[in-house]
């Protein structure tokens, strides 16, 4: 059976692609959850138009994407914390804390979306990644100070 794939799909193609597949997957997994729709004239057609629409909101991810790691790479995230003699800190640095720096900064992050391969746990400079729509990431500086004893 012959299909118009409405969205992108791992095994059959990218959307807009006539592919054949069996009547069964069709019917019971491609509509319903409405990734396909059966291939005609008229269907082909219809596709056409909504295509146009499909790569404008794709190219508005994009762009968004691209805004949103401009904006997360410009930001710098400052923490003073006890530190040992050896320069370690008493606690370290973990996603709920960068989470809670960055709403400080008005920039809504979900610690999910935080990669740390382990916590800060010394003074310095360090980076951090956050994931990104799109399997795209942007990469912030975290510096660690001392706080001063008094």
């Amino acid at each position: 059976m012959k299909v118009i794939l409405f969205k992108d799909h791992p095994k059959l193609g990218k959307a807009g692609d006539i592919v054949n597949v069996k009547t069964g997957y069709a019917v019971n997994f491609l509509f319903p959850g409405k990734v396909a729709m059966p291939y005609s004239e008229g269907s082909n057609k219809h596709f056409g138009l909504v295509k146009a629409s499909i790569e404008k909101k794709k190219q508005k991810e994009i762009e968004l994407t691209e805004k949103t790691i401009a904006e997360l790479s410009a930001v710098e995230l400052n923490f003073t914390s006890k530190v040992h003699d050896e320069g370690k800190l008493y606690g370290s640095i973990t996603e709920v804390n960068i989470t809670e720096e960055l709403k400080n900064k008005g920039i809504s992050v979900d610690k999910e979306q935080i990669v740390m391969e382990e916590h800060i746990k010394t003074v310095g400079e360090h980076t951090v990644s956050i994931k990104v729509r799109g399997g795209r990431t942007a990469v912030i500086k975290v510096t660690v100070t001392a706080e001063d004893a008094e």
